[in-house]
C-alpha cells in the first residue's frame, strides 16, 4: 500500500498519520472536545488501535474533519478506507493492472500507463435529468466514488466490500428532547468549536461574505477565534443582488474588518473559459462560475490566504422556510398529541401565512390518510414551456442507482420534515463549489462540519422555527454576533440577474457549443428540445435556464475528455 499526499500551498502536509499503525487520514482531523487546538498531526496510538478494531467507528465518534482515512492490517493484509461524512475530500476509485487506485482529482491520474477512460452515458443522462442526488457513479465508466460516510474493506483475493459507517437517518431517528434554550446553547457552543478548529487550521482565510445570515455569523465566529487572519470578500454584481453588497459591508464593519470588494461584471464575462476547466470525473454546473473562482484565487494571492471559506449548509442545518413544512406532523411523531400541539400548529400557520385551523385539518388528513412519500416528485418537469431534453424511453430506462442516493430509502421511516432535511443534506454534496474548479487552495465549509450536521439532525424540526419565525433557533443562538438588520433578514440572495446577463452575452457561443456538440447527436436526447432551450426567446426570459446550463456543462466536460482520449 502506497499513500501519496500533496503538500498544501503553505507547505503543510494535510494528513494525520496513525501512530504505531499502518495508516493515515488524508486531510484535516480534529479531536472532539479539543477543537481549539486545531488539527492533529497524528492520530494517537490508542485511537488508531480503536479505529482499526471498530473498522473506523471510533474515528467517527472521537474525531471529525475533512478526510479520507486509509489503513492496513499487516497480519491479514486487509485494507480499510473511510470517507468522512462532510464529503469535502473526494475519493474516486478505479483499477488498473490489478492495482486498486484511489485519488481525489481525475487530472492526477490522466496519462498513467494502463489507464483508459470511457464515457458513462447513463451518468450523463442522469446529470441532464437532474443533478441533485449525487451517487457513486461518475461520468467515466471505469471510475466510481466512495460516498461520504461510506467504508470500503479490501481483503486479499476478494472484491471490495462496502458499508455505511455513518448514516444520517439513524441520527435523525433519535430526536433531541431538550428545551429550546438548551438547544440554543448547544448550537452556539458546537458551531463556535467547529469555527475555532477551522481557524486554527489555517494562517489566513478568505471568507466569501454575501451579507446573508450564514456568512455573517461565520465571519463573526472565525474572527473571534484566535490564531488566524480573516479576510471578508464580497463580489459585487448588478441588479437586485446589489442589495447584498450593502449588507456585506455592514457585517464587515460590525466585526471591525476591512471588506475586500471585487466587481463581477456580467457584461464582460467570457464563458469560453469553461473549456479550460480542470478535468473532473463528472460534469458539474459549477464550472459556469469558474471566472468567479479565479477572481477569488486572485484575492487569496494578494492577501496570502491558504484557505477559502463559505457559509454553505445553513439552509439545511437550520431549516430554511421551504424545508419547514411539516411541523405538526413531526411533533406528533415525537410527542403524540402533546401539550404543545396547538402552539406548533400556530407556528406552522404563521410561517406559511395560513389559518391555524387549516393547518390542523391538513395535519389530521395526513395522519388519517398518510400519503406515500414521493421524494423524487420534483424531478418531474411540469412546466409546459420548458422542453424536456431526454427522450421518454431514456428517462424510463435510466437505472435508479444513477440518480437515487441510498439514504433516501433509509429516510422513508423518518418524520416528513426530517425526510426533507436528509434530502437537502444529500443535495449539499453537490455544492463544494470551490473544490476542484480552478482554486489550488483548501476550501472549507464550517457549517458542514460533522458535529454540526449531527446536532442539526437530532433537533426536531419544530424547534428550528419556534414562534413561526424562520430560522428562529439560529437567530436566537447567534443574533448578538451580527448586525440586527441581518439578524432580522428573511430573504435569500440569488445570482439570477448576474447569470442571465452572462448567458445572454454569451448566447452565440453557448448555442454553438451545444448544438454543434456530441451530446445532441445521441439518440436518447431530443435535439429539437435542445434547440428550443437555446432559442433567443427562451434564453432572454430565463425559461429552462438550469436545463440549458446543464447541457453546457455536460458538453464542455465531454470536450475536455475528448482531448485526452
Amino acid at each position: 500500500m502506497l499513500v501519496l499526499v500533496m503538500r498544501s500551498s503553505s507547505g503543510a502536509l494535510r494528513a494525520a498519520r496513525f501512530t504505531g499503525a499502518k495508516g493515515a487520514a488524508i486531510g484535516v482531523v480534529c479531536e472532539r472536545g479539543r477543537e481549539s487546538a486545531g488539527p492533529v498531526a497524528s492520530v494517537s496510538p490508542a485511537l488508531a488501535q480503536r479505529t482499526e478494531a471498530t473498522s473506523g467507528d471510533a474515528l467517527l465518534k472521537e474525531a471529525w474533519g475533512q478526510y479520507v482515512a486509509i489503513w492496513r492490517d499487516p497480519t491479514t493484509s486487509q485494507t480499510t478506507v473511510l470517507r468522512d461524512p462532510s464529503g469535502a475530500v473526494s475519493c474516486l476509485m478505479t483499477e488498473a493492472r490489478g492495482i486498486h487506485l484511489l485519488f481525489s482529482f481525475a487530472e492526477d491520474v490522466v496519462g498513467l500507463e494502463g489507464l483508459a477512460f470511457s464515457i458513462d452515458w447513463n451518468h450523463v443522462q442522469a446529470f441532464l435529468h437532474h443533478n441533485y442526488f449525487t451517487t457513486k457513479h461518475t461520468g467515466l465508466a471505469e471510475v466510481s466514488e466512495l460516498m461520504p460516510g461510506e467504508r470500503m474493506i479490501w481483503t486479499v483475493n476478494a472484491p471490495p466490500a462496502f458499508a455505511w459507517a455513518w448514516d444520517p437517518t439513524a441520527i435523525a431517528a433519535c430526536p433531541d428532547r431538550r428545551s429550546f434554550d438548551e438547544l440554543c446553547t448547544d448550537v452556539r457552543e458546537t458551531m463556535t468549536a467547529c469555527a475555532s478548529a477551522w481557524a486554527s487550521s489555517y494562517r489566513n482565510i478568505v471568507l466569501q461574505l454575501s451579507g446573508g445570515l450564514d456568512s455573517s455569523i461565520l465571519l463573526a465566529l472565525l474572527h473571534r477565534a484566535s490564531g488566524t487572519s480573516v479576510t471578508p470578500l464580497h463580489t459585487v454584481s448588478a441588479g437586485y443582488e446589489g442589495y447584498e453588497h450593502e449588507l456585506a459591508r455592514l457585517a464587515a464593519e460590525h466585526t471591525g474588518l476591512q471588506l475586500v470588494e471585487r466587481s463581477q461584471n456580467a457584461q464582460k464575462s467570457d464563458l469560453r473559459t469553461i473549456l479550460d476547466a480542470p478535468l473532473l470525473a463528472r460534469p458539474a454546473r459549477q464550472i459556469i462560475g469558474i471566472q468567479a473562482n479565479r477572481l477569488i484565487a486572485g484575492v487569496c494571492e494578494e492577501v496570502g490566504a491558504d484557505a477559502v471559506a463559505a457559509g454553505h449548509g445553513g439552509d439545511t442545518l437550520f431549516l430554511q422556510r421551504s424545508l419547514a413544512g411539516h411541523l405538526p406532523s413531526d411533533y406528533m411523531r415525537v410527542n403524540g398529541l402533546g401539550p404543545d400541539m396547538l402552539r406548533i400548529a400556530y407556528d406552522q400557520a404563521t410561517l406559511e401565512q395560513k389559518s391555524v385551523w387549516g393547518v390542523l385539518k391538513e395535519t389530521a388528513g395526513n395522519v388519517l390518510r398518510p400519503r406515500n412519500w414521493e421524494p423524487y416528485a420534483f424531478l418531474d418537469n411540469n412546466d409546459p414551456n420548458t422542453p424536456r431534453l431526454l427522450a421518454p424511453i431514456a428517462e424510463s430506462g435510466l437505472p435508479s442507482s444513477y440518480w437515487i442516493h441510498p439514504w433516501i430509502d433509509f429516510a422513508a421511516r423518518l418524520p416528513p420534515g426530517k425526510r426533507d432535511q436528509v434530502l437537502s443534506l444529500i443535495g449539499l454534496y453537490n455544492y463544494f463549489v470551490l473544490y476542484g474548479y480552478g482554486l489550488t487552495l483548501d476550501a472549507i465549509n464550517p457549517y458542514q462540519s460533522q458535529p454540526m450536521i449531527e446536532l442539526a439532525l437530532r433537533i426536531p424540526t419544530y424547534q428550528f422555527v419556534r414562534g413561526g419565525r424562520d430560522r428562529a433557533l439560529q437567530r436566537a443562538a447567534f443574533g448578538d454576533l451580527i448586525p440586527e438588520r441581518i439578524a432580522r433578514r428573511t430573504g435569500k440572495g440569488l445570482i439570477n440577474h448576474q447569470l442571465l446577463v452572462a448567458v445572454a452575452r454569451n448566447a452565440a457561443f453557448l448555442r454553438e457549443l451545444v448544438l454543434d456538440g456530441d451530446i445532441v447527436r445521441q439518440d436518447w436526447i431530443d435535439r429539437r428540445a435542445a434547440e428550443a432551450l437555446f432559442s433567443e426567446e427562451q434564453l432572454l426570459r430565463g425559461g429552462g435556464l438550469m436545463s440549458a446550463l446543464g447541457l453546457v456543462a455536460a458538453e464542455a466536460w465531454l470536450q475536455g475528455w475528448r482531448k485526452h482520449a
